[in-house]
């Protein structure tokens, strides 16, 4: 089985998926190393992520891509973090992606220009913990000009 059968894919986006398989092998094996690492969080116990683990060593170790290798090294100097996932099942995947998400948007705006405007875009997306709003309720429904504005 193609890696690309196994996602949700509509036949015109597999039939893409084919087409940059058969002309961009960089490309396949990147995917490939990510479905190996996707089978790595599937596996049922440690051992079973290890053998995976394993294998994305051993596929990137001497790639033509010098991404590729970096990629495998780090893997494989975070694998003991990778493989505690089998031990209570969880990560701190959203604790280290929310810094992430917000320098995220912050680049897409440009700046910080209005305080008011960034700190109810954070809580939109569930980034900042609610009880900011008991410390200031005014930031969702105040009007423009008026509220928590950014100190001088």
């Amino acid at each position: 089985m193609a890696p690309f059968e196994k996602e949700e894919l509509t036949p015109r986006q597999a039939q893409e998926l084919r087409w940059i398989y058969e002309n961009h092998a960089n490309v396949r094996h990147f995917h490939a190393v990510k479905e190996e690492l996707r089978a790595v969080y599937e596996a049922k116990d440690r051992q079973e992520a290890a053998v995976f683990l394993d294998r994305i060593s051993f596929n990137t170790q001497d790639a033509s891509d010098v991404a590729m290798v970096q990629w495998g090294r780090t893997l494989k100097a975070w694998r003991e973090a990778i493989q505690a996932f089998h031990g209570l099942r969880i990560t701190k995947g959203f604790t280290e992606g929310t810094p992430t998400k917000i320098k995220l948007l912050k680049r897409l705006r440009y700046g910080f220009r209005n305080a008011e405007t960034y700190i109810r875009k954070m809580m939109l997306l569930g980034l900042l913990p609610g009880f900011l709003l008991e410390l200031a309720p005014h930031l969702l429904a105040c009007r423009a000009g008026q509220g928590l504005t950014a100190p001088r």
